[in-house]
């Protein structure tokens, strides 16, 4: 019985043994499928690994626009084929940007080991990017705006020389150094400047995904010369009129209204007078102009914001554009070889934009522009005339210049105390 009773209970361990041992490789089963699973989800996601290969392999080409590039000749130089410059000049929405590249702007290519292009970014502006991106067997073009942020920054400098010294030693731009120079132009503290005068400048600058990406114009100026202090600001009002203003809205020019010729010329043939013999006709007679010698085909433009009158033939003046640019001024173009495309009449132009071409229609001895300007519609000298500058801050928003006059002084004047603090 002793022995019945030990058998019976060995029975029961080894029953406990046998689960024991089931378990154990229920579990090492268990684990050995899951940890396959586990590399088989981990594989499925390696998959577009060829994808990836090949956007490596592609070629970025970084080009900087240079005189006289064209888009044809730029993808020619990547070796492309020429079929793909006529596909995007196809782009209605790429092509006022394609067809007249500008200079020292930037176009990326992203070209395939297949040599096909991928990718074209180019540049417009500031703010602006073209990019053209292959779609199956066509492309596609898009304008993306860069998300900017906007950024106040402050510079400062000690004056020792010049007002240009201390602006190229604080690190300005050329194109700030530039707007520093119109603005305190006609001050008379520029002219009086002493050795250890003091340079304080407000200005933008933009960041694209927190990097910087580009400054912008100079938001408020101070001089500080001894006991003197002379403090700019500038101010865009409502009707995009932008200048530079002191706090009291005098006005400071940054571009004259108009521009001092409408053309690039080689030398003036013939000046106002009242009393000149006329080449063509041979007696005296009044020439209410100026006569610019160009070659043929020079472009004419527009000497500021106006309307065109008319755009015809014109008497002894031959083809012939006139263009009123308010109620005081007007200009007279004659001679012109042809006109500009879609100048007519009631058309507004802009400052410096082409309205036509040198030539030597109607009553002309060779290629010229003959060119008047009117003032109240009398006649006066286009060499002597002082053209008005930009005109004061309209009453209807003095109250919004001297807001934003305020506010840009006293951030200016919290940076000078912060700099004098560190002293």
């Amino acid at each position: 019985m002793m022995d019945s009773e030990n058998e019976i209970t060995r029975k029961p361990s080894r029953i406990l043994i046998t689960i024991m041992i089931i378990t154990l490789i229920g579990v090492i089963i268990s684990h050995f499928f899951k940890h396959s699973t586990q590399m088989q989800a981990i594989q499925s996601i390696a998959l577009p690994q060829k994808t990836i290969a090949a956007k490596q392999n592609v070629q970025t080409k970084i080009i900087s626009v240079a005189s006289g590039d064209t888009l044809a000749s730029i993808l020619q130089n990547a070796n492309l084929p020429n079929t793909i410059a006529n596909q995007l000049s196809q782009l209605s929405v790429a092509l006022p940007y394609l067809r007249q590249l500008q200079l020292n702007h930037t176009m990326t290519l992203q070209i395939t080991p297949e040599n096909t292009l991928q990718q074209l970014t180019y540049d417009i502006d500031d703010t602006k990017t073209l990019q053209i991106t292959a779609s199956n067997d066509h492309y596609v073009a898009s304008v993306l705006k860069k998300p900017l942020t906007e950024t106040v920054q402050f510079k400062s400098s000690v004056i020792h020389h010049s007002l240009d010294q201390a602006a190229i030693s604080a690190g300005l731009t050329k194109k700030m150094l530039t707007q520093l120079n119109t603005m305190f132009a006609r001050s008379p503290i520029a002219h009086q400047l002493h050795p250890g005068a003091h340079l304080y400048v407000l200005y933008h600058e933009y960041f694209v995904n927190d990097k910087k990406d580009h400054p912008g114009n100079i938001i408020a100026a101070e001089i500080v010369n001894g006991q003197q202090h002379y403090q700019l600001v500038r101010f865009t009002a409502p009707n995009h009129q932008s200048g530079y203003y002191t706090p009291t809205g005098h006005t400071v020019s940054e571009k004259p209204t108009f521009l001092s010729a409408p053309l690039h010329y080689t030398r003036v043939t013939s000046k106002f007078s009242y009393h000149r013999m006329d080449p063509v006709l041979h007696r005296v007679h009044p020439h209410l102009g100026v006569d610019y010698a160009a070659p043929s085909g020079t472009p004419i433009r527009a000497i500021g914001n106006g309307v065109v009158l008319f755009s015809k033939r014109f008497g002894g003046y031959g083809n012939a554009i006139m263009i009123r640019y308010n109620n005081t001024y007007k200009t007279l173009y004659g001679h012109l070889e042809k006109f500009a495309q879609n100048v007519h009449p009631f058309q507004h132009v802009k400052k410096g934009q082409i309205v036509g071409y040198v030539g030597e229609t109607g009553w002309a001895t060779g290629p010229h522009l003959h060119y008047e300007i009117l003032k109240n519609n009398k006649p006066v000298n286009p060499l002597t005339i002082q053209f008005p500058h930009t005109q004061s801050i309209p009453e209807k928003y003095r109250h919004l210049f001297y807001n934003e006059t305020d506010h840009r002084l006293a951030q200016l004047n919290l940076y000078i105390n912060a700099t004098k603090t560190q002293k």
